[in-house]
């Protein structure tokens, strides 16, 4: 007899994502706008005019000046909290433009 064994959604697509590396990958690069949003808030995300990941470089457009300089002295920082949220892919450089 088959045993019925109930799961919650979000574990059966953490699996899935853990049996299928590749397809992960694709999805958290579809989804590090949300992120990054998630991870340094709404303010920051409005001032995010482009956002793009690349094997494991992150690139960031930020139009304003003072807050672009801001994150830069911060880079090590929203690394380490980037990768905290993304589960399979690491950054491990940021370019801030």
């Amino acid at each position: 007899m088959f045993r019925k064994r109930e799961q919650k959604i979000d574990d059966i697509m953490r699996s899935i994502m853990k049996e299928n590396s590749r397809f992960s990958d694709g999805l958290q690069k579809q989804n590090i706008a949300s992120i990054w949003s998630a991870v340094l808030g709404s303010t920051i995300a409005h001032y995010t005019s482009s956002i793009r990941l690349d094997k494991k470089t992150l690139y960031v457009k930020i139009s304003s000046a003072p807050l672009r300089n801001e994150l830069i002295y911060e880079k090590e920082k929203l690394i380490a909290k980037l990768n905290q949220e993304l589960v399979h892919r690491k950054i491990d450089e940021l370019v801030i433009r």
